[in-house]
């Protein structure tokens, strides 16, 4: 993962639960590793998006 200037990002130390779930400000590039049991989210300007493995600015 890569973060653009000004940009910041919120997770949890661990992923636990059934998802993996970060929040953004800004942009970010993002490497997710593959995984159909946790779906990977990323919470930004009231939007959700949710994947299972990719790469995706």
């Amino acid at each position: 993962m890569w973060l653009n200037s000004a940009s910041s990002i919120t997770y949890p130390t661990t992923f636990d639960g059934p998802e993996r779930k970060v929040f953004i400000t800004g942009g970010a590039y993002f490497e997710v590793a593959h995984n159909a049991k946790k779906p990977f989210k990323v919470s930004f300007n009231d939007q959700l998006v949710e994947v299972l493995g990719t790469h995706f600015n």
